[in-house]
């Protein structure tokens, strides 16, 4: 158990790029004491294994595996989906995605599969025949409707690339996140190459639409005191107007269908 544990901390310990002795030191542990539970030679207590996954931000799931690895019971769960605790969390997020119509809105799961859409979302996406369940990173990448309709398919891929990697760095290696790293830089090798030319102050996406192209830049946000698994990690993603003519034309689309 312990071994199996010391190795999982240590690739967490890298993964966030801390020496043995910053980590003791931000944990308010000795070096030593860090040091055997690396290697085996002392057992964790519970409060233990919590206190370092917190200084090493580990996602709930992992803390799961680090707590699971030391001996002790997951801490975190997944609920059902109809849960009656999860009603405020899927209420609150109905709210936000409806309060940002006419603009796109919609909230991803750590997968990156779409768990909800606003209506302008669901307008924009409709035609591409997108829809609840499907996953945005598959589409982007092999939906030949979508990536006709985004003009700037290259820039958005470089992008994505970006934010996959630095979720990798955040929740920690998957599966299904290093085969899409390895689908993109084998695919679209120029993904990996920096930018020649200064960027601008946001990466926008542009998407063509038959009352003519968008220029769309996103916010994202997430709960900050859910400790719900699979609630946790859900990204909303609001998708904005760069200009004054994508937002006429995001106002016409939704009123058109209204």
């Amino acid at each position: 158990m312990a071994d199996a544990f010391g190795e999982v901390l240590k690739n967490w310990r890298t993964r966030r790029r801390l020496s043995q002795l910053d980590l003791a030191l931000e944990a308010d542990v000795s070096a030593r004491h860090l040091s055997f539970l690396e290697t085996g030679r002392s057992r964790p207590s519970r409060g233990m294994v919590l206190r370092l996954s917190d200084v090493l931000a580990v996602p709930r799931a992992a803390r799961n595996q680090l707590l699971s690895e030391a001996g002790y019971a997951p801490l975190y769960s997944a609920r059902p989906e109809n849960a009656p605790d999860l009603a405020p969390l899927d209420a609150a997020l109905d709210r936000m995605l409806a309060t940002h119509d006419p603009y796109p809105g919609l909230a991803l799961g750590q997968d990156w599969s779409i768990r909800k859409l606003n209506r302008a979302a669901a307008l924009l996406f409709g035609s591409a025949e997108i829809g609840i369940g499907d996953n945005l990173v598959g589409q982007t990448l092999d939906n030949p409707a979508l990536k006709a309709a985004i003009l700037n398919h290259d820039e958005v891929i470089r992008h994505l690339l970006t934010r996959l990697r630095t979720e990798v760095a955040h929740f920690g290696d998957d599966p299904l996140r290093r085969a899409w790293i390895e689908r993109i830089t084998q695919d679209f090798p120029e993904a990996s190459d920096p930018p020649e030319e200064p960027q601008p102050a946001v990466v926008a996406i542009h998407y063509r639409t038959p009352l003519g192209d968008l220029s769309l830049f996103s916010t994202i946000a997430q709960f900050g005191t859910v400790e719900d698994i699979s609630y946790a990690d859900i990204q909303i993603e609001l998708m904005h107007p760069a200009d004054e003519s994508s937002r006429t034309i995001l106002q016409r689309i939704f009123q058109a269908a209204s």
